[in-house]
């Protein structure tokens, strides 16, 4: 059987781009601990990605039946819509229903990241469906055949296809985006490689979509070759965009320190660390975890008050500019006693039970 021209240049052009990276790869310097998932610490994003993973076999199983077994020959436009319609209402409603499954029970629910997820990827899907499958129509000679309910001349099953697509498109990419990382010390060459790997996941996700659509003798092209090469380019470019992005989508970070991932000792402390002056700016969310990196005003006010040094407040400041000499580093603070009645220098705060900010800048991830 002869080969299609168009097999050996998909090849060659996939082959290119992982040799590229591959390279970037090797210059790029390691770390340890490189992710693949979410990490614990920031468990309703961890169990979002899982449950989009586990999905997805549904879904892929539910289209290879109909496919294998051409069932779609006895579809009606409601047969289209229905279908697609019920493979994608659990997505949809799991936020609302079942928001314990990815762990946003306890969130409200604007702040469920399962629901977050589930926002930017159908507003995402049905751009690209209303405005952006014209492209394959007028460019590519594209077009749907089968019966089908329409919007802007797009089956509306397509629009509820689209969102269990990336869904498990977009899981995927955040894996391979996040291993790069966590996996890569800082520089220009990890630079370079999370470049190539968004370039690449981009063109191999159109490039697999175009192929795999293809057995759907329902969705045609005038010209297939030019809808493998060029096509798939053009439609990496949306994924250019999407799989970054979604990569910094984020849930809201935990109100309060119940879920400190840290010693029972610090865990055991929440009420009081609620109550401290700055609490709230110490709470930061970064990347994918929600950090909670004590400010100076926080780390004052957690210290008992007889050993506070009041450097960071406007009291102090005052003082210090109408009396530098008061604050000079051999003097102490009268104020300032150890319980055998010596004195401690203002800039030492006791370590102990009451000291609750152990780590002191080193920040404390939440979940």
């Amino acid at each position: 059987m002869e080969i299609e021209p168009v097999v050996y240049q998909m090849v060659a052009i996939l082959g290119a781009l992982g040799v590229l990276i591959a390279v970037l790869e090797r210059c790029a310097p390691r770390r340890p601990g490189g992710l693949w998932l979410a990490p614990a610490t920031n468990a309703p994003k961890r169990a979002a990605e899982l449950w989009f993973l586990a999905y997805g076999v549904v879904w892929i199983g539910a289209f290879a039946c109909i496919v294998g077994f051409e069932l779609y020959e006895s579809f009606s436009a409601w047969t289209y819509f229905w279908v697609c319609g019920g493979l994608a209402a659990p997505l949809w409603l799991q936020p609302v229903v079942a928001p314990g499954l990815t762990k946003d029970a306890d969130r409200p629910l604007a702040e469920r990241y399962a629901l977050k997820a589930n926002v930017w990827l159908g507003v995402f899907g049905f751009a690209g469906n209303y405005w952006y499958t014209h492209y394959f129509y007028s460019v590519l000679g594209a077009e749907y055949t089968m019966p089908a309910n329409r919007l802007n001349n797009v089956p509306i099953a397509m629009y509820f296809a689209t969102h269990f697509y990336f869904c498990f498109y977009h899981v995927l990419s955040n894996a391979c985006l996040r291993r790069v990382a966590t996996g890569y010390a800082p520089g220009l060459a990890k630079t370079a490689l999370r470049v190539a790997v968004v370039a690449a996941l981009a063109y191999l996700t159109a490039f697999l979509e175009t192929l795999t659509i293809s057995g759907f003798p329902y969705w045609r092209f005038d010209d297939r070759h030019q809808a493998y090469t060029v096509g798939s380019a053009f439609y990496g470019i949306y994924f250019v965009v999407s799989f970054p992005a979604f990569l910094l989508i984020v849930a809201a970070p935990t109100r309060g320190l119940d879920r400190v991932a840290a010693t029972p000792r610090v865990r055991g402390r929440d009420a009081f660390l609620r109550r401290r002056p700055g609490f709230r700016d110490a709470t930061r969310v970064r990347g994918d975890a929600a950090v909670f990196a004590p400010t100076p005003r926080f780390r004052a006010a957690c210290r008992p008050r007889r050993f506070r040094d009041v450097s960071a407040t406007g009291r102090d400041a005052r003082e210090r500019r109408q009396r530098p000499d008061a604050h000079a580093a051999p003097r102490v603070r009268r104020s300032a006693r150890r319980g055998d009645g010596r004195p401690v220098p203002a800039g030492l705060r006791p370590a102990g039970p009451r000291d609750p900010v152990q780590n002191g800048d080193r920040p404390v991830f939440l979940t």
